[in-house]
């Protein structure tokens, strides 16, 4: 196994050691989502460089796998822009399988996140009535539109994604292995 080699990428020693440096990239975006409420590009941008340099051609199914749905997410502001994109360079380095497994934990992670957050602020209960309505109105018009407007609304909503992504992402690597 240790002769097998990537598509234009690095060998399996190399890409197992390498993964050391997606925990890395994952740290700087979580941390960026946390202090400043966005995942910046550059990060994005040095772990998909990083990804493709050690995954090759194999980068890539990973990464559209998870890039289409989370377009049409932030198509309806239901996910931002930052927080698609890291999942794709999850699913890029990772590959299908571990990469579904990581995004699965960080997403479980941000279900906790936001269920204790919405608990402790009385809101759980006017989020589900919203989001129900929201799929009655799509159901009735048939019309596609934005889930809601988080600017009239403060930031009282937002959760930071990539932070819980990111906590997926070293949960995945320290605790299970993947």
């Amino acid at each position: 196994m240790d002769s097998f080699f990537f598509k234009g990428g690095v060998s399996l020693d190399i890409w197992r050691e390498s993964r050391w440096l997606l925990c890395v990239i994952a740290a700087g975006a979580g941390f960026t989502d946390l202090r400043d409420g966005k995942v910046y590009n550059w990060w994005l941008l040095w772990g998909a460089l990083a990804g493709c340099w050690i995954r090759g051609t194999a980068f890539f199914p990973g990464a559209f796998l998870f890039l289409v749905p989370a377009l049409v997410l932030f198509r309806f502001r239901m996910m931002g822009a930052g927080d698609g994109k890291f999942m794709a360079v999850i699913g890029g380095w990772m590959g299908i399988g571990d990469g579904c497994r990581t995004v699965c934990l960080g997403l479980m992670i941000a279900v906790v996140y936001s269920l204790c957050r919405l608990r402790r602020g009385r809101g759980l209960r006017a989020r589900l009535t919203y989001f129900f309505a929201y799929l009655m109105h799509i159901f009735r018009t048939k019309e596609a539109r934005a889930y809601e407007d988080l600017s009239l609304d403060g930031q009282y909503h937002k959760i930071p994604l990539a932070a819980c992504l990111a906590a997926g992402v070293w949960a995945a690597m320290l605790v299970f292995g993947i």
